[in-house]
């Protein structure tokens, strides 16, 4: 596999990562859910929140070992 493809698959992996955790926000901001759903939903979002980290730092890593 090439740089470039590397770099898009690990952007991919960040979108979707990203995508994840904003709908998991989403989710926590809606006014119709009472206050301890919406923290429910806020402490279930802890592990997209560790992937979307993780996603990043793999980038990082490539981007940094590409220059």
């Amino acid at each position: 596999m090439t740089i470039p493809d590397t770099l898009r698959d690990l952007l991919s992996d960040l979108e979707a990562a990203l995508e994840d955790h904003s709908f998991a926000l989403h989710r926590a901001r809606r006014a119709a859910l009472p206050l301890q759903e919406r923290l429910a939903v806020v402490r279930a979002s802890h592990g997209s929140w560790e992937r979307l980290e993780a996603a990043q730092r793999a980038l990082e890593r490539a981007a940094g070992s590409a220059i």
